[in-house]
Protein backbone atom coordinates (compact mmCIF):
# COMPACT_ATOMS: atom_id res chain seq x y z
CA UNK A 1 0.00 0.00 0.00
CA UNK A 2 0.85 3.56 -0.78
CA UNK A 3 0.77 6.67 0.97
CA UNK A 4 1.52 10.46 0.04
CA UNK A 5 4.47 11.78 1.72
CA UNK A 6 3.26 15.42 2.05
CA UNK A 7 0.59 17.48 0.87
CA UNK A 8 1.24 17.60 -3.22
CA UNK A 9 1.68 21.62 -2.23
CA UNK A 10 4.38 21.37 0.46
CA UNK A 11 6.84 24.24 0.56
CA UNK A 12 10.03 23.78 2.65
CA UNK A 13 11.61 26.65 4.65
CA UNK A 14 14.93 27.08 5.82
CA UNK A 15 15.33 27.73 9.51
CA UNK A 16 14.39 31.73 9.22
CA UNK A 17 11.52 30.81 7.65
CA UNK A 18 12.47 31.38 4.00
CA UNK A 19 11.58 29.14 1.33
CA UNK A 20 14.42 26.67 0.32
CA UNK A 21 14.66 27.78 -3.10
CA UNK A 22 16.72 24.63 -5.34
CA UNK A 23 16.66 22.65 -2.37
CA UNK A 24 16.56 18.76 -2.45
CA UNK A 25 14.73 15.99 -0.63
CA UNK A 26 17.17 12.42 -0.53
CA UNK A 27 15.29 9.37 0.45
CA UNK A 28 17.28 6.55 1.95
CA UNK A 29 16.56 3.04 3.62
CA UNK A 30 16.11 4.02 7.47
CA UNK A 31 19.33 4.31 9.11
CA UNK A 32 21.59 4.07 6.06
CA UNK A 33 22.76 5.79 3.00
CA UNK A 34 21.09 3.45 0.35
CA UNK A 35 18.85 4.96 -2.12
CA UNK A 36 15.54 4.50 -1.65
CA UNK A 37 12.68 5.02 -4.41
CA UNK A 38 9.72 7.03 -3.66
CA UNK A 39 6.92 7.88 -6.96
CA UNK A 40 4.83 10.39 -8.64
CA UNK A 41 1.92 8.43 -8.69
CA UNK A 42 0.11 6.24 -6.10
CA UNK A 43 0.73 3.18 -7.93
CA UNK A 44 4.33 3.01 -7.30
CA UNK A 45 5.10 2.71 -11.11
CA UNK A 46 6.46 6.10 -11.99
CA UNK A 47 9.81 6.89 -9.97
CA UNK A 48 10.96 9.98 -8.77
CA UNK A 49 14.65 11.66 -9.09
CA UNK A 50 16.44 10.86 -5.81
CA UNK A 51 17.43 13.46 -4.84
CA UNK A 52 14.25 14.90 -5.19
CA UNK A 53 14.70 18.51 -6.51
CA UNK A 54 12.90 21.11 -5.04
CA UNK A 55 11.62 24.41 -7.01
CA UNK A 56 12.61 28.43 -6.30
CA UNK A 57 9.41 28.82 -4.27
CA UNK A 58 10.43 25.21 -1.88
CA UNK A 59 8.09 23.01 -3.34
CA UNK A 60 8.65 19.43 -4.75
CA UNK A 61 9.33 19.55 -8.47
CA UNK A 62 7.08 16.31 -8.54
CA UNK A 63 4.75 14.37 -6.05
CA UNK A 64 5.81 11.85 -3.18
CA UNK A 65 3.83 8.45 -2.42
CA UNK A 66 6.02 6.20 -0.71
CA UNK A 67 6.00 2.50 0.47
CA UNK A 68 7.26 1.53 3.79
CA UNK A 69 9.92 3.52 6.38
CA UNK A 70 12.77 5.77 4.74
CA UNK A 71 15.38 7.92 5.88
CA UNK A 72 14.58 11.70 4.83
CA UNK A 73 17.31 14.44 4.18
CA UNK A 74 16.02 17.46 3.28
CA UNK A 75 19.43 20.12 1.78
CA UNK A 76 19.23 23.37 0.81
CA UNK A 77 20.64 24.27 -2.76
CA UNK A 78 24.29 24.60 -1.58
CA UNK A 79 24.52 21.03 -0.43
CA UNK A 80 24.30 21.93 3.62
CA UNK A 81 21.69 19.66 5.58
CA UNK A 82 18.42 21.36 6.86
CA UNK A 83 17.39 18.75 9.00
CA UNK A 84 17.75 14.59 8.68
CA UNK A 85 14.74 12.48 9.82
CA UNK A 86 14.77 8.51 10.25
CA UNK A 87 11.93 6.25 9.74
CA UNK A 88 9.72 8.42 8.13
CA UNK A 89 6.52 6.75 6.88
CA UNK A 90 2.75 7.09 6.32
CA UNK A 91 2.28 7.99 10.08
CA UNK A 92 4.01 11.54 10.20
CA UNK A 93 3.75 12.89 6.29
CA UNK A 94 1.20 15.25 6.37
CA UNK A 95 1.38 15.96 10.29
CA UNK A 96 4.48 16.36 11.10
CA UNK A 97 6.99 16.73 8.35
CA UNK A 98 4.86 19.39 6.49
CA UNK A 99 6.72 22.77 7.10
CA UNK A 100 9.67 21.18 8.56
CA UNK A 101 7.17 20.49 11.67
CA UNK A 102 8.81 17.16 11.98
CA UNK A 103 11.72 18.94 13.81
CA UNK A 104 9.34 21.35 16.13
CA UNK A 105 9.60 19.93 19.70
CA UNK A 106 6.77 22.35 20.65
CA UNK A 107 7.27 24.08 24.33
CA UNK A 108 10.15 22.86 25.72
CA UNK A 109 10.37 20.92 29.37
CA UNK A 110 12.59 20.40 32.03
CA UNK A 111 14.31 22.99 33.34
CA UNK A 112 15.52 26.53 32.41
CA UNK A 113 19.59 25.11 31.95
CA UNK A 114 18.48 21.18 31.42
CA UNK A 115 16.25 20.96 28.09
CA UNK A 116 13.43 18.29 27.82
CA UNK A 117 12.38 18.13 23.94
CA UNK A 118 9.86 15.63 22.68
CA UNK A 119 9.58 15.27 19.13
CA UNK A 120 7.27 13.20 17.37
CA UNK A 121 7.40 10.96 16.10
CA UNK A 122 10.55 10.05 18.45
CA UNK A 123 14.05 9.25 17.30
CA UNK A 124 15.77 6.71 19.01
CA UNK A 125 19.23 8.68 18.25
CA UNK A 126 20.90 11.71 17.24
CA UNK A 127 21.74 12.14 13.50
CA UNK A 128 24.70 14.23 12.39
CA UNK A 129 23.28 17.60 11.09
CA UNK A 130 19.63 17.18 13.02
CA UNK A 131 17.61 20.44 13.02
CA UNK A 132 15.37 20.51 16.48
CA UNK A 133 13.66 23.59 17.06
CA UNK A 134 11.26 24.55 20.10
CA UNK A 135 10.27 27.29 21.99
CA UNK A 136 11.80 28.14 25.55
CA UNK A 137 9.56 28.17 28.84
CA UNK A 138 12.16 30.01 30.84
CA UNK A 139 15.09 31.86 30.15
CA UNK A 140 18.59 30.08 31.05
CA UNK A 141 20.51 31.03 33.84
CA UNK A 142 23.83 29.39 32.48
CA UNK A 143 25.64 26.45 30.39
CA UNK A 144 22.45 24.58 28.93
CA UNK A 145 22.12 20.87 27.89
CA UNK A 146 19.37 19.39 25.73
CA UNK A 147 17.97 16.11 25.61
CA UNK A 148 15.95 14.60 23.08
CA UNK A 149 13.38 11.87 22.85
CA UNK A 150 15.22 10.63 26.35
CA UNK A 151 18.65 10.08 24.00
CA UNK A 152 20.64 11.92 26.68
CA UNK A 153 21.57 15.14 27.79
CA UNK A 154 23.89 17.17 25.06
CA UNK A 155 25.33 20.53 25.86
CA UNK A 156 24.21 23.15 23.88
CA UNK A 157 26.98 25.60 22.41
CA UNK A 158 27.28 28.97 20.36
CA UNK A 159 28.52 28.56 16.62
CA UNK A 160 31.84 29.31 18.13
CA UNK A 161 31.76 26.64 20.31
CA UNK A 162 31.32 28.64 23.83
CA UNK A 163 28.78 27.45 26.27
CA UNK A 164 25.72 29.21 26.39
CA UNK A 165 25.62 32.18 29.09
CA UNK A 166 22.82 33.61 30.86
CA UNK A 167 20.00 34.58 28.92
CA UNK A 168 21.25 33.55 25.92
CA UNK A 169 17.51 31.58 25.43
CA UNK A 170 15.21 34.50 26.52
CA UNK A 171 11.51 33.08 28.14
CA UNK A 172 9.21 32.18 24.46
CA UNK A 173 11.79 32.88 22.31
CA UNK A 174 11.66 30.28 19.52
CA UNK A 175 14.96 28.94 19.20
CA UNK A 176 16.75 26.01 16.59
CA UNK A 177 20.02 24.05 17.34
CA UNK A 178 21.74 21.41 14.84
CA UNK A 179 23.41 18.64 16.24
CA UNK A 180 27.05 18.45 15.85
CA UNK A 181 27.88 14.86 15.89
CA UNK A 182 31.70 15.45 15.59
CA UNK A 183 31.85 17.68 18.80
CA UNK A 184 28.93 15.92 20.41
CA UNK A 185 27.13 18.93 20.78
CA UNK A 186 24.38 20.85 19.68
CA UNK A 187 25.05 24.90 18.35
CA UNK A 188 22.54 27.26 18.33
CA UNK A 189 20.95 28.19 14.98
CA UNK A 190 18.99 30.91 15.58
CA UNK A 191 17.86 33.28 16.02
CA UNK A 192 20.08 36.68 15.69
CA UNK A 193 21.59 36.11 19.27
CA UNK A 194 23.92 32.92 17.83
CA UNK A 195 27.40 33.95 17.26
CA UNK A 196 27.61 35.57 13.62
CA UNK A 197 31.00 36.21 11.84
CA UNK A 198 31.23 38.55 9.29
CA UNK A 199 33.67 39.02 6.66
CA UNK A 200 33.64 42.46 4.61
CA UNK A 201 31.62 45.30 4.63
CA UNK A 202 27.91 44.79 5.59
CA UNK A 203 25.11 47.58 6.09
CA UNK A 204 21.92 47.12 8.60
CA UNK A 205 19.09 49.29 8.91
CA UNK A 206 17.79 49.41 12.98
CA UNK A 207 19.44 48.36 16.04
CA UNK A 208 22.04 45.55 16.61
CA UNK A 209 22.17 44.45 20.24
CA UNK A 210 24.68 42.59 22.10
CA UNK A 211 23.70 41.13 25.32
CA UNK A 212 26.70 39.67 26.66
CA UNK A 213 29.92 39.14 25.25
CA UNK A 214 32.49 40.97 23.20
CA UNK A 215 32.06 42.96 19.76
CA UNK A 216 35.64 42.46 18.48
CA UNK A 217 37.00 44.39 15.62
CA UNK A 218 40.01 43.13 14.02
CA UNK A 219 40.26 45.96 11.01
CA UNK A 220 38.07 48.70 10.52
CA UNK A 221 36.33 51.21 12.05
CA UNK A 222 33.11 51.15 14.54
CA UNK A 223 30.39 53.90 13.81
CA UNK A 224 28.03 54.76 15.87
CA UNK A 225 24.57 56.56 16.06
CA UNK A 226 24.33 60.32 15.70
CA UNK A 227 25.13 63.16 18.20
CA UNK A 228 22.38 62.70 21.26
CA UNK A 229 21.49 65.13 23.84
CA UNK A 230 21.44 64.19 27.66
CA UNK A 231 20.19 66.50 30.31
CA UNK A 232 22.71 68.00 33.35
CA UNK A 233 21.48 66.42 36.56
CA UNK A 234 23.37 65.71 39.61
CA UNK A 235 24.69 62.35 38.42
CA UNK A 236 24.50 62.21 34.34
CA UNK A 237 24.43 58.89 33.24
CA UNK A 238 25.71 58.29 29.72
CA UNK A 239 25.83 54.42 29.95
CA UNK A 240 23.07 53.74 27.80
CA UNK A 241 23.68 56.71 25.24
CA UNK A 242 24.25 54.86 21.89
CA UNK A 243 26.60 57.25 20.72
CA UNK A 244 30.33 57.96 21.31
CA UNK A 245 29.23 61.77 20.97
CA UNK A 246 27.03 63.38 23.32
CA UNK A 247 25.61 67.28 24.50
CA UNK A 248 25.26 67.95 27.69
CA UNK A 249 22.42 70.69 28.02
CA UNK A 250 21.21 72.65 31.13
CA UNK A 251 23.00 73.88 33.93
CA UNK A 252 22.11 71.58 37.00
CA UNK A 253 25.34 71.22 39.24
CA UNK A 254 26.90 67.85 37.85
CA UNK A 255 28.55 65.88 40.94
CA UNK A 256 28.82 62.64 38.39
CA UNK A 257 29.38 61.36 35.46
CA UNK A 258 28.33 57.53 35.24
CA UNK A 259 29.97 55.50 31.71
CA UNK A 260 30.90 51.73 31.41
CA UNK A 261 34.07 50.73 32.53
CA UNK A 262 36.16 51.27 29.88
CA UNK A 263 33.83 53.04 27.77
CA UNK A 264 34.86 57.13 26.21
CA UNK A 265 32.87 59.10 24.85
CA UNK A 266 33.57 63.21 23.49
CA UNK A 267 30.82 65.55 24.16
CA UNK A 268 29.91 69.17 24.77
CA UNK A 269 28.55 70.96 27.30
CA UNK A 270 25.74 73.25 25.50
CA UNK A 271 24.56 75.31 28.55
CA UNK A 272 26.93 77.12 31.12
CA UNK A 273 26.26 75.03 34.39
CA UNK A 274 28.98 73.65 37.68
CA UNK A 275 30.73 70.51 38.08
CA UNK A 276 31.94 68.90 41.65
CA UNK A 277 35.09 66.87 41.62
CA UNK A 278 35.50 63.89 43.39
CA UNK A 279 37.59 60.46 43.84
CA UNK A 280 34.88 59.00 40.97
CA UNK A 281 34.69 62.25 39.22
CA UNK A 282 37.94 63.13 37.93
CA UNK A 283 38.69 66.46 35.97
CA UNK A 284 42.16 66.38 34.45
CA UNK A 285 44.29 69.06 36.33
CA UNK A 286 42.38 69.56 39.40
CA UNK A 287 41.95 68.51 42.65
CA UNK A 288 39.41 66.71 44.23
CA UNK A 289 36.72 69.22 45.64
CA UNK A 290 36.59 72.00 43.35
CA UNK A 291 33.64 73.51 42.19
CA UNK A 292 34.73 74.31 38.64
CA UNK A 293 32.56 76.74 36.23
CA UNK A 294 31.69 75.21 33.38
CA UNK A 295 31.05 77.56 29.61
CA UNK A 296 28.42 76.90 26.69
CA UNK A 297 30.64 75.46 24.34
CA UNK A 298 33.41 73.88 26.75
CA UNK A 299 34.43 70.44 24.97
CA UNK A 300 34.94 67.44 27.02
CA UNK A 301 36.64 63.53 26.32
CA UNK A 302 35.60 61.40 29.15
CA UNK A 303 37.30 57.82 29.79
CA UNK A 304 36.08 55.23 32.38
CA UNK A 305 37.56 52.66 34.56
CA UNK A 306 36.45 50.45 37.64
CA UNK A 307 37.40 53.61 39.84
CA UNK A 308 36.38 56.75 38.44
CA UNK A 309 35.14 58.75 35.36
CA UNK A 310 38.22 61.37 34.01
CA UNK A 311 37.29 64.04 31.37
CA UNK A 312 39.32 66.24 29.57
CA UNK A 313 37.93 69.69 29.78
CA UNK A 314 38.57 72.57 26.60
CA UNK A 315 37.52 76.15 26.78
CA UNK A 316 37.12 77.84 23.45
CA UNK A 317 37.61 81.06 24.93
CA UNK A 318 35.50 83.31 22.74
CA UNK A 319 36.65 86.66 21.85
CA UNK A 320 36.03 89.70 23.58
CA UNK A 321 35.06 92.74 21.37
CA UNK A 322 37.78 95.46 20.06
CA UNK A 323 41.56 95.41 20.04
CA UNK A 324 43.12 98.08 23.08
CA UNK A 325 45.91 100.61 22.05
CA UNK A 326 47.72 102.16 24.28
CA UNK A 327 51.50 103.99 24.77
CA UNK A 328 50.95 104.82 28.66
CA UNK A 329 49.41 102.78 31.90
CA UNK A 330 46.12 101.26 30.78
CA UNK A 331 44.09 98.78 32.85
CA UNK A 332 41.90 95.91 31.12
CA UNK A 333 39.35 93.77 32.54
CA UNK A 334 39.14 90.42 31.01
CA UNK A 335 35.72 88.51 31.34
CA UNK A 336 36.48 85.00 32.15
CA UNK A 337 35.68 82.32 28.98
CA UNK A 338 37.19 85.38 26.86
CA UNK A 339 40.33 86.70 25.54
CA UNK A 340 41.49 90.57 24.43
CA UNK A 341 44.34 91.31 21.98
CA UNK A 342 46.29 94.28 23.50
CA UNK A 343 48.51 95.93 20.98
CA UNK A 344 50.92 98.35 22.57
CA UNK A 345 51.95 100.81 19.69
CA UNK A 346 55.85 102.15 19.43
CA UNK A 347 57.03 99.83 22.10
CA UNK A 348 60.31 98.75 20.38
CA UNK A 349 61.48 95.94 22.49
CA UNK A 350 59.35 95.04 25.42
CA UNK A 351 62.29 94.52 28.47
CA UNK A 352 62.44 95.94 31.98
CA UNK A 353 64.79 99.01 30.35
CA UNK A 354 62.44 99.97 27.78
CA UNK A 355 58.59 100.19 28.06
CA UNK A 356 55.88 102.79 27.82
CA UNK A 357 53.41 101.58 29.98
CA UNK A 358 52.47 99.47 32.78
CA UNK A 359 49.39 96.85 32.02
CA UNK A 360 47.25 96.06 34.62
CA UNK A 361 44.85 92.98 34.69
CA UNK A 362 41.82 93.06 36.47
CA UNK A 363 40.86 89.21 37.23
CA UNK A 364 37.09 88.05 37.04
CA UNK A 365 36.28 86.43 40.36
CA UNK A 366 37.44 82.67 39.78
CA UNK A 367 39.36 83.73 36.78
CA UNK A 368 42.68 82.78 36.18
CA UNK A 369 44.94 84.55 33.68
CA UNK A 370 47.39 83.05 31.00
CA UNK A 371 50.21 85.07 28.48
CA UNK A 372 51.97 85.04 25.20
CA UNK A 373 53.91 87.79 24.72
CA UNK A 374 55.19 88.09 20.72
CA UNK A 375 58.54 90.48 19.76
CA UNK A 376 59.25 91.86 16.62
CA UNK A 377 62.72 93.69 16.98
CA UNK A 378 65.49 91.87 14.95
CA UNK A 379 67.20 89.93 17.95
CA UNK A 380 63.99 89.50 20.69
CA UNK A 381 63.45 86.81 22.14
CA UNK A 382 61.87 83.38 20.22
CA UNK A 383 58.50 83.86 19.38
CA UNK A 384 55.48 84.76 16.40
CA UNK A 385 56.74 88.09 14.30
CA UNK A 386 54.74 91.22 13.77
CA UNK A 387 55.17 94.42 12.81
CA UNK A 388 58.51 96.21 13.30
CA UNK A 389 58.25 98.48 16.40
CA UNK A 390 55.23 96.81 17.56
CA UNK A 391 54.88 94.38 20.44
CA UNK A 392 51.41 92.04 21.37
CA UNK A 393 50.54 90.28 24.17
CA UNK A 394 47.60 87.67 23.92
CA UNK A 395 45.63 87.40 27.65
CA UNK A 396 43.15 84.91 28.05
CA UNK A 397 41.39 83.93 30.89
CA UNK A 398 41.22 80.39 31.43
CA UNK A 399 37.31 78.94 32.94
CA UNK A 400 38.52 78.47 36.52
Amino acid sequence: MSFRFINPNTQFLDANGQPLAVGSLTFYEPSSTTLKTTYSDEALTIANTNPLPLDASGRPSSEIFISGQYRVILKDSGGVTIWDRDHVDEAVTAASIQNGAANYAGLASGSANAIVLTLTPAISSLADGLIVGFRVFASNTGPVTINVNSTGAVSASKGDGSPLAADDLRQNELVTFRYNQNQTRFDLYSPANAFVQKHGADTKTGNLTIDTGNLTINAGQLKTAARVSVASAVTVDLSAVLSNTVNITGSVLITAITLQDGGQISGIFQDATTLTTSASLVVVGHASGETLNIYAGDTFTAFADSVATRLFIQTPHVLASGNISTTGDTTVTIPAGTFKKLKLTAMGIVSASNYQGFLTLNADSGANYRWQQFYSNSGSSSGATGTAGQAGILIAADST
